[in-house]
């Protein structure tokens, strides 16, 4: 039966992703460059976005989430009194500034134990 399930829900989401006409894959190197013009979404609110541009801005969301699970703590530390929206924004311009079209990971890592070392 959890079978009949699987497929059944692999079939769905198959035919949706075809007939949306859109790729839901993403590439395993995202550039620095690319993480922020996703992050930064386009000009325009929310709603008024493309679904690709939804899409790649909930990507970019979900991929700084997961770069700050993974090192805050260990490799910088979060300041007591700001917002982690704020510091995000700063590690973000930071990143943005940078001459270099590197590994996004390594970018952000590295903006954040710069401007956040834990003392």
């Amino acid at each position: 039966m959890r079978c009949r399930i699987l497929i059944f829900c692999l079939l769905v989401v198959g035919g949706y992703a075809a007939g949306a006409g859109t790729t839901i894959l993403f590439p395993p190197h995202l550039s620095s460059t690319d993480f922020v013009r996703q992050w930064r979404g386009a000009p325009g609110f929310p709603a008024e976005w493309p679904p690709k541009v939804q899409g790649e801005q909930a990507y970019a969301e979900g991929y700084l989430a997961a770069v700050v699970d993974l090192t805050q703590g260990s490799k910088w530390c979060s300041p007591a009194r700001m917002e982690p929206g704020e510091r995000d924004d700063r590690v973000i311009t930071t990143v943005e500034k940078s001459p270099t079209n590197s590994n996004a990971a390594k970018a952000l890592v590295d903006a954040y134990v710069a401007r956040f070392p834990c003392q």
